[in-house]
């Protein structure tokens, strides 16, 4: 797995990531639940905390390099193997990650005229490319990205896991 992100992201930035989510997972680990036992409420709270926990370790410069993809990039792994949460009420509270896949699928909805992305401002998906100072910001913009996809799921009652799924096998053409 290392050597398909490492392409992706060039063996310095990954390097970096790793690096700086083995400081940040030792500033919390003392915070996680079982994953096997708490409910998404647990998960949002915690993806509250470990927000803000993660910012100001930033803004003290303890970490770099991880941004709102990142960031939220666990919270799809957790949600995707606990599928018991599926149908729980406030799972759409959890941002999951864009990223490239998904961005091409929304673009593509887009360009194919879909009336439930009229109104998706393409910009919001550049939160990770701006290189902004301010994860806070960054991630307020994936919410709004996230807040749209689950807006798409409430179309068919389905819960932006999947949205955010289909959207990413879209977007490279898989479907």
């Amino acid at each position: 797995m290392s050597n398909k992100f490492r392409y992706r992201f060039g063996a310095d930035e990954l390097e970096n990531a790793l690096t700086n989510y083995r400081k940040y997972y030792r500033h919390v680990k003392d915070i996680m639940p079982n994953f096997n036992r708490c409910d998404v409420h647990d998960i949002n709270r915690l993806q509250q905390r470990l927000l803000s926990k993660l910012n100001n370790l930033r803004n003290e410069r303890v970490i770099d390099g991880i941004g709102p993809w990142l960031f939220t990039g666990p919270f799809k792994i957790i949600l995707s193997d606990q599928d018991r949460m599926w149908n729980q009420d406030g799972i759409n509270a959890i941002v999951l990650p864009t990223g490239i896949e998904v961005d091409k699928g929304i673009k593509r909805l887009i360009k194919e005229n879909f009336s439930f992305v009229s109104d998706f401002d393409v910009n919001w998906l550049k939160a990770d490319k701006r290189n902004s100072n301010s994860l806070l910001d960054d991630y307020a913009t994936y919410n709004m990205v996230h807040t749209h996809i689950s807006n798409i799921g409430k179309i068919t009652s389905t819960p932006a896991i999947h949205i955010n799924s289909a959207l990413y096998l879209y977007g490279r053409g898989d479907i």
